[in-house]
């Protein structure tokens, strides 16, 4: 169940003259020159909107349980500083792609249990790294990739970072279109081969199961892997890592195959493999701890 009262809401963070600005930016001083800007504009956020600040706030709680307020407030501004250099990498990665290097790690591995399995392949996808820039790489895997996505309700981000457009064989398959919430069109891509990217730490009013993330109790959605399960397709945990300026890494190499050993009880025989998933993300976490962009209180049900 999504808690609304812990969720960012909405304020149009973003409009079509900060967008033009950074790209203003970017032509004249590169990339490097709209880090520093970044460092500029983000203690507004810092003091003056509370509700991004008690948004990502549970999430720091636990990650850094003996910080105290100012350093709690250190951490807060890194997050805010990490997702700020992603905006503006996936919008200058759609200005200039050739100026991005983005490694998609053994590409050929997933694709031989592709074939081999003669299957559809689920990816979850979290708000952890930057996975909206690196989506797009996908598109090597030869398969037609459908990502589920809820419509942007900011306009201007999304058209200056082309969310929910198609491009080349990345099809939007859209959640709320339907009383079904698209799982149909999920489902027949996966019975095609075809591979649909999910999310897999946001349940948008479906169920979730309930998981340990963080040392505490937290609720996960196990659309993804109950889909897999079904379907008896893989999963593969996708995890975007920023190497340095302009390079990334993609790794989908955790592969899991969810099953079902009984009719009954369906949503417990998929906890363990939700929890596994988290388990992969606390790990990525444990490395890069300002790469969570999870701004809600996924520890309220």
């Amino acid at each position: 169940m999504e808690n609304k009262d812990n969720t960012w809401k909405n304020k149009k963070r973003g409009n079509k003259a900060g967008f033009l600005f950074f790209e203003i930016i970017y032509r004249v001083f590169g990339l490097g020159g709209c880090y520093f800007f970044l460092y500029l504009v983000i203690p507004y956020y810092l003091i003056f909107d509370r509700d991004a600040v008690q948004s990502i706030t549970p999430y720091i709680r636990r990650k850094f349980p003996k910080a105290s307020f100012f350093v709690k407030y250190v951490h807060i501004f890194n997050v805010f500083i990490n997702l700020g250099k992603y905006l503006v990498d996936r919008y200058v990665y759609l200005l200039n792609e050739a100026s991005f290097n983005v490694d998609l790690e053994e590409r050929e591995v997933l694709l031989g249990e592709l074939e081999k399995n003669n299957t559809g392949l689920v990816i979850i996808t979290s708000h952890i790294g930057n996975w909206q820039l690196v989506i797009q790489t996908l598109k090597h895997l030869k398969r037609t990739v459908h990502i589920v996505m809820r419509e942007e309700e900011n306009k201007a981000a999304q058209q200056a970072l082309r969310l929910n457009t198609e491009m080349g064989n990345i099809k939007i398959i859209t959640p709320t279109v339907d009383n079904f919430g698209g799982v149909i069109d999920m489902m027949n891509a996966l019975k095609r081969g075809d591979i649909v990217a999910i999310a897999g730490d946001r349940s948008y009013g479906t169920e979730v199961t309930e998981v340990n993330f963080l040392n505490d109790s937290a609720f996960f959605p196990y659309t993804g892997f109950k889909l897999a399960a079904e379907q008896e397709c893989p999963v593969a945990i996708l995890l975007a890592s920023r190497i340095k300026k302009a390079e990334y890494t993609v790794n989908l190499s955790n592969i899991l195959y969810p099953k079902y050993f009984s009719k009954k009880n369906k949503p417990e025989q998929l906890r363990p493999w939700v929890q596994r998933y988290v388990d992969i993300i606390s790990e990525f976490l444990d490395k890069n701890p300002y790469d969570c962009f999870i701004f809600y209180n996924i520890w309220k049900k």
